[in-house]
């Protein structure tokens, strides 16, 4: 027997820009959108959702991903900032930090599938950095690694599959970036759509 959700929930009060799925939980999933708040959700109950998170004067949220390795962390951009809000589901409306070296607008963020300390955010500033969150202090995480594209870098992913290559995504192009193990940039193929 196939169980279809409702057709529409009335918690979300405005469009939602990003929806994720937590790793390794059929059943939970999480939203942002303009509204400037991350809900997590049940799909076995739609009519009720948790608030994880709002932004300071509601600023929209652009993106989430949940990390691969850690369940209970997530990350989150907002709409033209220029930091990385991390996030611990176990501790609502509490950011754990920023991550803020970016001097543009972030695009796009992906947890490494590899490791639950290790997350790439990418954004106008043409900059891809690697952050690992493996220090005791919060609030002062720099990047790991820095890579520098010829323009602005829209989007981002990390091939769960083959889990030294990221590939990042500028104009018509996409650029196929890939990691030592100490996370070193080896080399970048380049791909150009005509």
């Amino acid at each position: 027997m196939i169980r279809r959700p409702p057709r529409s929930t009335h918690c979300i009060s405005s469009a939602a820009s990003d929806v994720y799925k937590r790793q390794k939980e059929k059943d939970i999933f999480a939203s942002v959108g303009a509204d400037g708040s991350v809900r997590q959700f049940d799909i076995r109950d739609l009519k009720h959702s948790s608030v994880l998170y709002e932004t300071e004067r509601l600023k929209p949220i652009l993106k989430l991903a949940w990390n691969r390795k850690e369940p209970t962390y997530l990350s989150v951009i907002e709409m033209e900032q220029s930091y990385v809000t991390l996030l611990d589901s176990r501790k609502p409306s509490m950011p754990l930090c920023k991550l803020q070296n970016h001097k543009d607008c972030v695009n796009a963020i992906a947890w490494a599938p590899q490791s639950p300390i290790h997350i790439c955010s990418v954004g106008d500033d043409c900059k891809a950095y690697i952050w690992d969150l493996n220090s005791e202090k919060h609030s002062s995480y720099s990047p790991l690694l820095e890579y520098k594209a010829d323009e602005q870098i829209s989007n981002l992913t990390w091939s769960a599959l083959q889990r030294e290559w990221l590939a990042i995504s500028f104009l018509n192009q996409l650029q196929i970036l890939r990691l030592w193990s100490q996370f070193r940039f080896l080399r970048n193929i380049n791909f150009q759509w005509i």
